[in-house]
């Protein structure tokens, strides 16, 4: 009992201790703010602006004034270059109405994939008719289809964008980062007849770069 009396007796008469309580240092660094830039397709197309000639009527025969019902015509030595951007992917086209300078009837652009058929006569295989599933174009209707003797093939344009064959060989529309194609040309098939009076109509056609 007399060590613990003893120890009790040091205790008591110990001073107060006061203790300082130290934090753990807190770590510093340093940080870094990381950019994501995102990649953008793109795709340039010359001449923004062209005109259809070298027409020929539903036998064949050169019509030097302009489109007839039921003949066609193309963009002839006037080619279109299709340049694809920084990005590789595929090139995609699209058409259009055709539409009259005094803005009215339109001819609606019929026999490509997801297209309205065509509802002209049948398709005949002799030139300049094209050689595509059902008729030819029938009244307030008209067809047509991007082509190119580099890639030997073309599309049926509707007002989807798709594939377009005529941007490589052999009629594929893969692309490569920064990859050329020249020489495409525009064919178009009239209407079988039409309503509206103008004497000029004009067509837009989209080339879209697409993964």
């Amino acid at each position: 009992m007399k060590g613990l009396r003893a120890i009790a007796a040091i205790v008591a008469g110990c001073a107060p201790l006061t203790l300082a309580l130290v934090p753990q240092a807190v770590l510093a660094g340093n940080s870094v703010t990381a950019t994501i830039d995102i990649a953008v397709r793109s795709v340039t197309v010359t001449p923004s602006t062209i005109t259809y000639g070298n027409c020929v009527d539903g036998s064949g025969q050169s019509t030097a004034t302009g489109l007839v019902a039921g003949g066609a015509c193309n963009t002839g030595a006037t080619t279109i270059t299709i340049t694809n951007g920084p990005v590789g992917g595929t090139i995609d086209v699209n058409g259009a109405d055709a539409i009259p300078s005094d803005n009215g009837t339109h001819w609606t652009l019929c026999g490509g994939n997801g297209a309205p058929n065509c509802t002209g006569s049948s398709n005949p295989t002799q030139p300049p008719y094209p050689i595509f599933a059902g008729n030819l174009p029938g009244p307030n209707q008209f067809a047509e289809e991007t082509n190119s003797t580099a890639a030997n093939g073309g599309t049926i344009l509707s007002g989807t964008p798709q594939c377009d064959r005529a941007f490589a060989n052999p009629a594929v529309c893969t692309a490569t980062a920064g990859q050329v194609a020249t020489g495409e040309v525009l064919t178009l098939w009239g209407p079988q007849s039409w309503t509206d009076p103008s004497l000029t109509f004009t067509t837009v056609v989209t080339w879209t770069a697409a993964p």
